[in-house]
């Protein structure tokens, strides 16, 4: 009797240490993908006009191919388009045409390496528990930078999904969030190769558009996980 007694009391640890288990935080991000991304500014009123405190865009994304394509579609840089080639070594910015702006091009040689879209392995993450994130029942990891900035990741506790990332400043006793990264309409797998073609009126670029030698800062779309 004492054994079944036993018995059941090992089991029933084992199945509380199993539902409580933490997950661990992924060693890489997802490398294909497309997305809608919203970077909020959270040290502007959201009223603010100039400069804007929002920018949404659509990024097409394959790091295991070297290329990447963001189609800005509000905020400082809207009806801009970048198509980074990082496999072909160039990278151009397209502007469509507004009030008092043409539309053209601009062509700058691109010689670095694509970034990971990865975790610093040299930084720790705390477990946050499970959360609704977005409205998705989500998996949060914490990183502290010398206990002063704050980054919290979160995805989907199903699939893994990234769905925002939350960057904060400690100062005392006080937390202030500063900025986030929510992601939306995200689909897994290779982007047709076909949406990073220059169109025809700008091809070949470096003939057709205009040169810029000092070439486009890093567009970071995940806090500095995910950059290119």
């Amino acid at each position: 009797m004492w054994l079944r007694s036993l018995l059941f009391v090992l089991v029933s640890v084992w199945i509380s240490l199993c539902h409580c288990r933490k997950p661990d935080i992924p060693e890489l991000l997802p490398t294909q993908f497309t997305a809608t991304i919203a970077i909020i500014s959270h040290l502007l009123p959201p009223e603010t006009t100039y400069p804007p405190p929002r920018t949404d865009m659509i990024v097409h994304y394959d790091w295991m191919n070297k290329r990447v394509r963001a189609d800005i579609l509000a905020g400082r840089d809207a009806n801009r388009t970048y198509i980074r080639r990082y496999d072909e070594k160039y990278e151009v910015m397209m502007r469509k045409a507004g009030p008092s702006i043409p539309e053209h091009c601009v062509y700058s040689a691109l010689r670095e390496r694509m970034p990971n879209p990865e975790f610093p392995w040299n930084h720790d993450f705390e477990y946050d528990g499970t959360q609704t994130v977005e409205g998705q029942p989500c998996d949060c990891w914490t990183e502290k930078h010398m206990d002063r900035s704050i980054v919290t990741y979160c995805q989907t506790s199903e699939g893994g999904i990234p769905v925002r990332v939350t960057e904060s400043i400690r100062n005392g006793t006080e937390t202030r969030l500063t900025a986030s990264y929510v992601f939306s309409n995200f689909s897994h797998g290779e982007p047709s190769l076909s949406l990073f073609d220059i169109p025809s009126k700008y091809s070949p670029p470096r003939s057709k558009c205009s040169l810029q030698s000092t070439g486009f800062p890093y567009l970071h779309i995940f806090s500095h996980y995910i950059r290119f």
